[in-house]
């Protein structure tokens, strides 16, 4: 117990409250990353109506828009949280494993959830 008391001693606090954090509600922190997620889409739709680009209300653009950025998104997110990293090494310090985790009970829960009503609707021959 006393290397963890010195080694949480040697970081910033935050990272003590966001582990606590990711400890405690996993599923939360998942969800509030998905409206994090949500919030910058809306964001695009923003730009795009200062723009004055025609948008169907459904954000269908937007959404392609996104999905075709995908890959050059994700190369520039390894590069800044490597940066990140470098800047800040109490970062290095988080544990976002339990989001993982939230993320794969929660698609369990999902899967099994469809796929019981969808052997529900099968076998009473409904669709």
């Amino acid at each position: 117990s006393s290397s963890s008391s010195s080694s949480s001693s040697s970081r910033p606090r935050w990272v003590d409250v966001m582990n606590a954090g990711l400890d405690a509600a996993p599923g939360w922190t998942l969800f509030a990353f998905v409206l994090i997620d949500m919030g910058s889409a809306l964001c695009l739709y923003a730009l795009f109506a200062a723009a004055k680009v025609p948008v169907d209300a459904d954000f269908a653009l937007a959404y392609a828009v996104s999905k075709s950025i995908r890959a050059p998104r994700l190369a520039l997110d390894a590069w800044v949280a490597k940066e990140m990293a470098r800047a800040f090494p109490s970062l290095a310090e988080v544990r976002f494993g339990a989001l993982v985790d939230a993320g794969s009970d929660a698609a369990a829960m999902v899967r099994d959830a469809v796929g019981k009503r969808w052997k529900r609707r099968r076998t009473t021959g409904t669709c």
